[in-house]
């Protein structure tokens, strides 16, 4: 269950995610880790993670990156990349959003990579409305 690397971890996140697998996917994130959930919002924890997180499932999404660059330098790492989330909106119509952004990991003592920040908005940190 380990990630061997910054985009392993990705990888088998984005796979819990599209499964629905809320409880592995937040195994590949560190227990105080912050996400910019949305523009402008910002999340801490895997506590607060899950709950943010919950609210997309019934949309039944799938997640996608396409790895830009990772740099690593020693136990840390910044991955970029876009991504996609796909699913489906309450009365069925399709729901695309993509985006631009970037994650720094942290690696473990037991040799496991994790998400320490993540922000999917790139720059658009507290500007971006949808």
């Amino acid at each position: 269950m380990l990630a061997e690397s910054p985009s392993d971890a990705v990888a088998r996140a984005d796979a819990a995610f599209n499964h629905g697998d809320l409880d592995l996917m937040l195994a590949y994130y560190e227990e105080d880790a912050v996400m910019v959930y949305q523009v402008g919002r910002f999340v801490r924890g895997k506590a607060a993670l899950r709950e943010a997180l919950q609210g997309l499932l019934p949309m039944n999404p799938t997640a996608a990156h396409e790895v830009s660059h990772v740099v690593e330098s020693g136990d840390l790492a910044l991955w970029t990349s876009q991504w996609t989330v796909r699913g489906t909106g309450p009365d069925g119509s399709p729901i695309v959003r993509t985006g631009r952004g970037c994650v720094v990991f942290r690696k473990g003592m037991d040799g496991g990579w994790r998400v320490a920040i993540e922000n999917p908005w790139g720059g658009s940190v507290l500007d971006r409305t949808w």
